[in-house]
C-alpha cells in the first residue's frame, strides 16, 4: 500500500446486512479520515453484502501506521478462515511468548 503511495486504514462499522464488521483498506494518499469513513467504507462493505442500498452506522476509520514505525518483532497476518486465529491462540499458550 505504502509502496504505491497509498495509506492503510482500519475501518469498523455496523452494517445492517452483515452486523458488526471490521477490515483494513488501502486508499489513495489524498483521502482524509472523513472520506475513508463515509465515502469508501459503505461501498466496500455493501459490495461484500452484495447490496448497494444499506446505510452504515457507527463507522470509524483509523489510519494504521507504517510497519517501519511500529516496534514489533513478530507479526501474524492472515485472512478470514486461513487459521491465524487458531495459530494466535496456540501461541498465546506458550509460556515464553
Amino acid at each position: 500500500c505504502w509502496a504505491n503511495d497509498g495509506r492503510f486504514w482500519y475501518v469498523h462499522v455496523w452494517h445492517p446486512g452483515l452486523g458488526v464488521r471490521a477490515s483494513t483498506m488501502c486508499v489513495p494518499n489524498c483521502c482524509n479520515q472523513e472520506e475513508v469513513a463515509f465515502d469508501l467504507t459503505a461501498p466496500f462493505f455493501n459490495s461484500i453484502a452484495k447490496s448497494s442500498t444499506h446505510k452504515m452506522a457507527n463507522v470509524t476509520a483509523k489510519e494504521v501506521s507504517h510497519w517501519a514505525d511500529l516496534p514489533v518483532e513478530f507479526v501474524l497476518i492472515g485472512l478470514d478462515g486461513c487459521g491465524t486465529t487458531s495459530l494466535r491462540r496456540n501461541l498465546a499458550k506458550h509460556p515464553d511468548l
